[in-house]
């Protein structure tokens, strides 16, 4: 039994649904955004038997489920014949609950903006395992070189910008980085163009170049390749997260176009 296709609901009747209630939640949902979306067209002939548009509109899943569940989804041990919704597919949860929260989600501002919302959500808020594309990265290729011992750092998404502000701040006087925290070919600072003399007192200021094998630049070029190694590591993770939440936003038009035809599978190309 366990290794039927179908996930067993009701005991005393001994019915059969092909996957678990939040699947049907999350195609719920859908169908209701997709009604609400001025780019779809629902065909609500095909969802008759979930009471039609005013009922699925208008009623609290829960509510809805306890009247239209058996006779749209209930597979009767036995029976021979597949429920009136049927997936050829098999959704993945947490997919389907990642792209409705994104889209649900999408007034937030950018995409960064939107993904930073969502994984401290999902992960501080609701304590749930974030999806892999959100998870953000591992920073430190230098350190991780490094005799110190020390092992490359883990960020969440939503402490990345913070992370680069802190490698740049203080200009490129101070840090090598240019405007914007850009990266420089040559990185100069602001720096004594003498050590200090007898009285202790420091050379006048000029630009310096920092070079690994400069007596007066080699401790800040080590310090300045580490944070710009980290730098372009947390924006390579930046830009990839951002990539991953259009694609979310993408699936989920597709699943609005899909439902509002009918089916939360993708048509057939025989169809």
């Amino acid at each position: 039994m366990s290794k039927s296709q179908y996930i067993k609901y009701e005991k005393s009747t001994q019915t059969w649904i092909q996957h678990r209630k939040v699947i049907y939640l999350y195609w719920y949902r859908f169908l209701q955004h997709a009604e609400r979306d001025g780019r779809f067209s629902v065909d609500w002939s095909v969802y008759g038997t979930w009471g039609g548009r005013d009922v699925v509109m208008n009623t609290r899943f829960d509510e809805w489920w306890k009247r239209y569940w058996r006779d749209n989804f209930g597979f009767y041990k036995n029976q021979g014949t597949r429920p009136r919704f049927f997936t050829d597919k098999n959704p993945e949860t947490v997919a389907l609950r990642t792209c409705l929260r994104i889209y649900e989600n999408r007034h937030r501002g950018s995409k960064w903006d939107i993904a930073c919302w969502f994984a401290r959500q999902e992960k501080e808020v609701k304590g749930r395992t974030l999806p892999k594309a959100l998870e953000g990265g591992v920073v430190g290729f230098y350190r991780a070189r490094d005799e110190l011992g020390e092992e490359r750092v883990s960020f969440d998404i939503w402490a990345i910008d913070e992370e680069i502000r802190r490698r740049i701040t203080g200009g490129q006087a101070t840090t090598g980085f240019g405007r914007s925290g850009r990266e420089m070919k040559n990185p100069r600072i602001r720096k004594a163009s003498k050590e200090k003399d007898i009285m202790d007192i420091d050379g006048r200021n000029s630009w310096g170049t920092l070079h690994p094998e400069d007596d007066l630049t080699s401790r800040e070029y080590h310090d300045w390749e580490i944070a710009a190694s980290e730098e372009k590591d947390l924006r390579k993770i930046k830009k990839r997260v951002q990539g991953y939440i259009s694609r979310y936003l993408r699936q989920a038009d597709e699943l609005m176009w899909n439902i509002s035809q009918g089916s939360l599978d993708p048509p057939s190309d025989n169809s």
